[in-house]
């Protein structure tokens, strides 16, 4: 074979990138009470949020029309290489990629009971984007299932997780001075911690 000469066929796979690529942003935001309830015990009570947008997206330029039957892209007409499509898939990276997160949370402290201080958190949240990896089909990128409209993959985000439990302590064991230093300055912890899954897509195949 001659050097430089390629054997390589059709159809080919292609990347593009947007003109106006924007840098992603996000917006955090958060406000809370709080309460001594009795001595030593703290409730608080707050709501957390963020907005996202221009994040980074994928979607196929060259990607059949939804509900078409012979699987004609729009390209098989445009390039062509030796009479047969050029491109199979045209993936173009975009701003298209929007998330929004809303989050109730309660905390409760108590401290010095008897050696005993504990915390307790509840956190119960949702969160939806555009371009989570849930949706996007069995690659490691996030990729519009639908490429004429963004808005079509607007769901829950991967590391949503609705609910958000747990509870932890540290109890200080009383020093017995008679029993020597080596018996005395002992602490006791637990911590318990319970969560809702996450949200999955199951593929076929």
């Amino acid at each position: 074979a001659n050097a430089g000469t390629s054997t390589a066929t059709g159809p080919f796979n292609a990347f593009s990138i947007v003109n106006d690529l924007k840098t992603p942003h996000a917006h955090d935001f958060n406000v809370s009470i709080q309460q001594e309830v009795a001595k030593n015990n703290v409730l608080t009570v707050g709501y957390s949020g963020q907005r996202g947008g221009n994040l980074l997206s994928y979607r196929d330029l060259n990607a059949s029309p939804l509900g078409s039957v012979d699987g004609v892209r729009p390209y098989d007409s445009v390039f062509l290489y030796q009479g047969a499509p050029m491109f199979q898939h045209v993936i173009q990276l975009n701003n298209d990629g929007t998330s929004k997160y809303d989050s109730l949370q309660v905390s409760y402290n108590q401290r010095s009971y008897y050696g005993l201080d504990t915390t307790t958190n509840f956190t119960w949240s949702k969160c939806y984007d555009t371009n989570s990896v849930n949706r996007g089909g069995q690659g490691d990128y996030p990729q519009a299932n639908n490429p004429y409209s963004a808005t079509d993959s607007h769901g829950l985000c991967d590391h949503d997780v609705r609910l958000n439990f747990n509870s932890g302590g540290v109890y200080s064991v009383p020093n017995f001075p008679a029993l020597g230093r080596w018996m005395n300055g002992w602490q006791m912890t637990g911590i318990f911690t319970a969560i809702s899954g996450r949200p999955f897509t199951a593929f076929i195949g």
